[in-house]
């Protein structure tokens, strides 16, 4: 646990300036917002992007390069989003471990937005176009103890919104510790560090970066993991779209909190819950009982193939289903 803690406390000190420059402004702001969307069925049905999780499939390595290691050789991880009003996303992603070299894993995520109408200021239909957005990671991970494993992703991004386009370049970087008793997990890692060398109208904007920290704790005497993290920690205040007024401390802190549970009910099948309080504020209705930021899925595996399928609320907007698959080849 020393370990963990003086590597983690190396990575914040060495990457404070850095960290402040991105967080003068809000990730509601940025750009390339479709990178912070979970890459997996699994993240998702717990509440949002854990980076503590055991057991991970490769398509974690998306959210914490730590992640990466030799059990992820060969295999390839696939997942389907339909979001809100019919925009598809698309996850793919594979590794090759070397015993001398390490873990390398290579991911893709794509955005597409449909064919829309184009119309002039004065609302005359000129013809159509179409939207996207697609990045891909290179990420590299070793274990440079038993229990810890160190991890870093380049990434290439790019959007394309009929004439106007963007490319942009981050870097990644994340730390996973297993405790010894193999019943507890600690992540720290950071994500989106970069620039746009494109722009879109000649404007620069920010990168989505966010620093986060995560606990995974496996119940002793129940068949139930627990999983906390905060995120979003270079910045205190989480002002929200749906605030009427300036929210209190404690307000602010749970914004910065995801939770989840996976029960464990058999090596072959896990329920999950999961709560993001951010996004409830965010989406959250006058109902009494608003169930926006709660998520619930389940994962099976069956002859060699893991099947992941999650749910999330987003309140009176509507329901986003992700659905995954992964095979050792």
């Amino acid at each position: 646990m020393r370990k963990f803690l003086f590597l983690s406390l190396v990575i914040l000190f060495l990457f404070t300036p850095l960290f402040t420059l991105q967080a003068q402004i809000s990730n509601l702001d940025a750009t390339y917002r479709f990178l912070n969307i979970p890459t997996s069925p699994r993240t998702a049905a717990l509440g949002g992007n854990h980076v503590s999780l055991p057991n991970s499939d490769v398509s974690l390595f998306l959210l914490n390069p730590a992640y990466l290691s030799g059990n992820h050789h060969g295999q390839l991880a696939l997942s389907y989003l339909n979001h809100l009003a019919d925009v598809n996303m698309g996850f793919a992603s594979g590794a090759f471990h070397h015993d001398e070299l390490g873990t390398f894993g290579i991911g893709f995520r794509f955005v597409g937005y449909g064919e829309m109408i184009q119309t002039n200021a004065i609302g005359e239909e000129l013809g159509t176009f179409t939207a996207n957005d697609f990045a891909m990671n290179l990420g590299y991970a070793r274990q440079i103890q038993d229990q810890l494993t160190a991890g870093v992703a380049f990434q290439f991004i790019h959007s394309s919104y009929h004439t106007f386009r963007s490319t942009g370049l981050a870097i990644s970087a994340g730390l996973h510790y297993t405790f010894d008793d193999e019943q507890t997990w600690a992540g720290v890692s950071f994500g989106n560090l970069g620039r746009q060398v494109n722009y879109f109208d000649e404007q620069r904007e920010d990168l989505p970066f966010d620093l986060r920290t995560s606990i995974t704790r496996q119940l002793t005497y129940l068949p139930l993991r627990l999983s906390a993290t905060a995120h979003s920690l270079t910045q205190w205040e989480m002002p929200s779209f749906n605030d009427e007024q300036t929210p209190r401390f404690a307000d602010h802190l749970f914004r910065h909190l995801i939770i989840g549970g996976e029960f464990l009910f058999s090596e072959n099948f896990h329920v999950r819950l999961g709560y993001n309080h951010f996004l409830h504020e965010e989406l959250r209705s006058d109902a009494r009982i608003d169930l926006g930021g709660a998520s619930i899925g389940v994962g099976i595996q069956l002859r060699g193939f893991q099947f992941d399928i999650s749910r999330n609320s987003y309140s009176d907007i509507g329901r986003l289903t992700q659905l995954g698959i992964q095979y050792q080849l």
